[in-house]
């Protein structure tokens, strides 16, 4: 009835069926090949626009 597997789902159903089909294509070492093109080097402080208070950092 449906040619689209995706047909007249939610987002979040969509982008499950999608991850789930590209995680299925993976094959070890992927993501370690991306990640050692990654640059070294320390996380910017604005790139998180919502850090946590002091007292609520879980130290």
């Amino acid at each position: 009835m449906f040619d689209n597997p995706v047909s007249g789902i939610g987002a979040v159903e969509a982008a499950k069926a999608f991850l789930q089909k590209r995680a299925a294509e993976a094959v070890e070492g992927d993501l370690k090949r991306y990640l050692e093109n990654a640059p070294d080097t320390s996380p910017d402080p604005s790139d998180d626009p919502h850090p946590y208070p002091p007292d609520n950092s879980g130290e």
